[in-house]
């Protein structure tokens, strides 16, 4: 058995609405709000890094920061009221909290920042699954799958009882 991987506890403050959207959606998924965090980093990370392989972080970064310049434009980047956040404790594994690492600093944003708008654009990708029934779909094929590997697991248990039988 492999021992499981170095991980980080670290505190992500969400505001109460996020909050709630992540409560529903894991509870629609039967998973705990902290597995679902953990997935939406995870696999938000996974996608960045993949954006920054084809060259769309920097043009991301770029069309971020002129837009910083443009007066006009600059409510549209600038930071959300904070007055109603929760911190919110969440365990990462390190290998994943280093690719958070290398991607927040290429992006010039914290850690934490960069986490949370991984949450909070999963949190609309799953909201806009649900709407068109993929996230049912998803749990679906979870749940039929799981039942596969325990009838699989029963049914191994069954033929080794046999075989263990026929020896003596």
């Amino acid at each position: 058995m492999t021992p499981a991987p170095e991980s980080k506890h670290v505190s992500i403050k969400l505001n109460a609405k996020t909050i709630t959207e992540l409560d529903k959606l894991a509870k629609k998924a039967d998973i705990s709000r902290h597995k679902l965090m953990q997935n939406l980093i995870y696999e938000g990370a996974k996608e960045v890094e993949a954006f920054d392989n084809i060259g769309f972080l920097q043009i991301g970064i770029q069309i971020r920061n002129a837009m910083k310049s443009i007066k006009y434009l600059r409510p549209l980047v600038t930071a959300e009221d904070t007055s109603n956040e929760k911190p919110i404790p969440i365990k990462i594994d390190d290998d994943t909290y280093d690719r958070i690492t290398r991607l927040a600093q290429k992006g010039e944003l914290s850690n934490h920042q960069l986490m949370i708008n991984l949450i909070n654009i999963g949190v609309t990708e799953l909201n806009i699954a649900d709407k068109v029934g993929i996230v049912n779909l998803a749990v679906a094929l979870r749940d039929a799958f799981d039942t596969v590997c325990k009838l699989g697991e029963t049914a191994l248990k069954a033929v080794e009882s046999q075989n263990s039988m026929e020896r003596r």
